[in-house]
C-alpha cells in the first residue's frame, strides 16, 4: 500500500478565497516512510492573508517574500507523484481533518 500523507497551512479559512501556503507530508510505502516533503508557496494574493491564520501557523509576510511560486511547488509535487505512482500503483491521499 502506498499512502500520500499530507497537511496544509492556508492564508485563511475560506477555501474559495484563501490560498494554500504550505503543503507538507510524507510518502509511505508498505509501512515504511520513504520521502518527506515541505513545500512553501508565495501567495498570489497577499492582500487576502488573514492575520488570524498567520498567527495560527506563525508565518509572516516577510517569511513569504522568498518562497517559490505555486508553479514551482506544483512541479515538485508532480515529480513525487510520477516517482511513486503509476497506472498499476496508486498513491492513496490521507491526512487529518481532510474534508
Amino acid at each position: 500500500m502506498q499512502i500520500f500523507w499530507f497537511d496544509t497551512e492556508t492564508s485563511g479559512l475560506i477555501p474559495e478565497y484563501n490560498e494554500i501556503l504550505t503543503l507538507a507530508g510524507t510518502i509511505e510505502i508498505d509501512g515504511t516512510f520513504v520521502e518527506n516533503f515541505d513545500l512553501k508557496f508565495k501567495p498570489l494574493y497577499p492582500e487576502r492573508l488573514d492575520q488570524e491564520a498567520l498567527d495560527c501557523h506563525g508565518y509572516t509576510e516577510k517569511d513569504m517574500e522568498n518562497w517559490p511560486n505555486a508553479k514551482e511547488g506544483w512541479e515538485y509535487l508532480l515529480s513525487l507523484f510520477k516517482k511513486y505512482s503509476s497506472y498499476e500503483t496508486k498513491l492513496i491521499p490521507a491526512g487529518h481533518n481532510v474534508g
